[in-house]
């Protein structure tokens, strides 16, 4: 059995080559630079060099166009992108129109990918073409039985609902009816409809290999449970501070009582602690953090437990700004950077 993990983040995609029978810590390895981020500097170059840059390809993670697109408007150039490229930006590509961006056909794609004028940009979250082209040019031998992926997907919202409400409406309704981790986890034909992103990795993917689809948070905090430490605590709250976004679960065995998460850029060490705290109290309220520009909160009043947890641990690129605290940096097999894939692996290795 030879499974591919990828868990891709807001700045790394951390890929893990599992090997049955292979010792965890000598499997191949490799942190790259994550898809949006290549897929930002690649517009960078495009309105740099003053050619136009052109989407195409399917939905994956994104960010906002409108720096670029007031900077292109001052030299009369335009955004262009084909429809399915265009949902990375926006669930409702009408948006973007009235933003500016030219939304094209697949026909005139192919005339515009053989003019200079223009700067084609692919979008697609795994690029599995290079990643095993990789692995070839170091003598990894590859021969895969399946493949595990990790994105954050807001879902697709109804237009005019905001992301982060519907991602935390999605969140709650989960957790009310089905709050054990693994559950966080979809096998190809069981990806909803709405978690569009996940859908777009298992169109760009081959259809016979087996996939796994999950959150990116969500694949972290299974991932910190293959940490000996972890997972002997009954109750812990498990933090994972990405580049993009901070994720902190409170755990009672496998069973989710209460979570909220925000964005990085957001927070700072006090903002954290207090977080953390109020998650431990039972006083968080979902409208506080969304008014703060994050996500969202829910406690399960059923389940939860006001108890000090046993443990508070710590994972993701960010966990050094909490380095003063001396909260338990979660280490799984030695490196906190595979987290999430050493998660994505046990969902995988449970479900398949």
């Amino acid at each position: 059995m030879q499974v591919l993990c990828i868990d891709i983040g807001r700045g790394t995609q951390d890929i893990l080559l599992y090997e049955n029978g292979q010792v965890m810590e000598n499997c191949t390895c490799m942190i790259l630079p994550s898809p949006v981020a290549l897929v930002q500097e690649q517009l960078q170059r495009a309105v740099s060099s003053g050619r136009t840059p052109v989407f195409y390809g399917t939905n994956m993670g994104g960010f906002s166009l409108a720096p670029y697109i007031k900077r292109l408007r001052t030299e009369n150039k335009q955004i262009m992108a084909t429809f399915s490229a265009a949902i990375t930006f926006s669930d409702y590509p009408d948006e973007l129109t009235q933003q500016g961006v030219k939304i094209i056909s697949e026909d005139e794609l192919s005339h515009i990918k053989a003019n200079d004028e223009f700067y084609p940009i692919c979008t697609q979250d795994v690029n599995l073409k290079s990643i095993l082209a990789g692995f070839k040019q170091w003598g990894v031998d590859v021969n895969l039985t399946g493949i595990a992926v990790a994105v954050q997907d807001h879902g697709r919202a109804p237009q005019g609902q905001s992301d982060r409400r519907f991602r935390f409406e999605h969140y709650a309704n989960m957790l009310k009816t089905r709050p054990d981790l693994f559950d966080w986890a979809y096998m190809r034909s069981d990806i909803p409809a709405y978690l569009t992103r996940m859908l777009a990795v298992a169109y760009n993917l081959p259809a016979d290999l087996p996939l796994l689809c999950m959150d990116t948070g969500m694949a972290a905090v299974i991932g910190a449970l293959e940490d000996k430490t972890v997972v002997a605590a009954q109750n812990k709250i498990i933090v994972n501070i990405g580049n993009g976004h901070t994720l902190a679960v409170y755990l009672h065995g496998d069973t989710i009582v209460g979570l909220w998460e925000h964005h990085t850029k957001k927070l700072n060490a006090d903002k954290i602690v207090y977080l953390i705290n109020a998650l431990i109290s039972g006083e968080l309220d979902n409208d506080q953090i969304f008014n703060d520009g994050g996500h969202g909160a829910f406690i399960d009043s059923d389940n939860f437990r006001h108890i000090k947890p046993d443990l508070i641990c710590l994972t993701g690129p960010n966990r050094g700004i909490m380095d003063a605290y001396g909260y338990y940096p979660a280490a799984p097999y030695g490196n906190m950077m595979l987290t999430g894939s050493y998660g994505l692996l046990k969902a995988y290795l449970k479900l398949s």
